[in-house]
């Protein structure tokens, strides 16, 4: 049937089906995505108490009180100055696995399923970093007399 010899009823009806057509489409498109996003997302109250815990990064500051002080290893005094310029000299990547590990006490295991790696690729760059920064300190220690 060609355009002229519909109705008016006709040609509303062609284009009341396609409308609902698109609906059903979007409507199917919009169920999709809400399913992939709930997948991919997870809302702030869904989590746990440790798991909250390990969104925020850990800003490392000096307090007053451990000026001064210094650990005596291997005849080098190693200040918390000097292991705090240690690990800023250290990429970023680098720097938020040791602050995971060391300071939040996340696992290699927790630490791979982070970055999405095998645990012993987790591993082996955290065993990588403190030979990084073994080397730093030992380079910039100063020698110790006690």
């Amino acid at each position: 049937m060609s355009d002229s010899t519909r109705t008016p009823l006709q040609i509303q009806c062609a284009f009341n089906g396609f409308c609902k057509k698109v609906l059903k489409r979007e409507a199917i498109n919009a169920h999709r995505d809400a399913k992939r996003y709930r997948k991919h997302y997870v809302c702030f109250s869904d989590l746990t108490f440790k798991e909250l815990n390990q969104l925020h990064t850990i800003q490392m500051q000096m307090s007053n009180e451990n000026r001064g002080k210094y650990i005596l290893a291997g005849g080098k005094k190693i200040t918390p100055e000097l292991l705090y310029k240690a690990i800023e000299a250290l990429p970023e990547d680098k720097q938020n696995t040791i602050e995971l590990y060391y300071f939040c006490n996340m696992s290699d295991a927790s630490i791979a399923k982070r970055y999405h790696i095998p645990r012993s690729t987790a591993q082996y760059s955290r065993k990588c970093i403190l030979k990084i920064l073994r080397q730093y300190l030992e380079e910039h220690a100063d020698e110790g007399s006690e």
